[in-house]
């Protein structure tokens, strides 16, 4: 008995409630789930604009594979590529070769990488809108 009481105290210690879930920000409460619903929305605005972040994993037109986006603007012998990415869930793996694609080859985004103002600057930098 005393073991069944024990794990159901662990199991409250990892279950969130309802309540856990609201978040005081500048003075309004607002609801968790709501700003994570807004934040994915932008996420996937953000995904459709060339140059995803980096970690971003995505599928090509030309493959079934999916490819985790490691670097940009890459150049093999004479042309340009927008991304570099390695084989998912593989990572990058000594002697294997990594992926060069561009933007209009992606097919699908699984997942988007962690994007915040520093990567928006970079991405910016990238799209050649920071150059003076």
């Amino acid at each position: 008995m005393k073991e069944i009481e024990r794990e159901k105290k662990n199991l409250d210690r990892f279950v969130a409630h309802k309540n856990e879930y609201k978040v005081n920000i500048d003075g309004n409460t607002e609801n968790i789930a709501e700003i994570i619903k807004k934040r994915s929305e932008q996420d996937i605005q953000l995904a459709m604009k060339k140059y995803m972040p980096i970690g971003s994993v995505v599928k090509l037109k030309e493959s079934l594979k999916k490819y985790m986006i490691i670097g940009f603007k890459d150049i093999d012998e004479k042309e340009l590529y927008d991304y570099l990415g390695c084989e998912f869930p593989y990572g990058v793996k000594k002697n294997a070769e990594n992926k060069k694609f561009n933007h209009e080859d992606i097919d699908r985004v699984y997942y988007i990488g962690f994007f915040n103002e520093q990567a928006k600057s970079y991405r910016d930098e990238l799209n050649g809108e920071n150059e003076r």
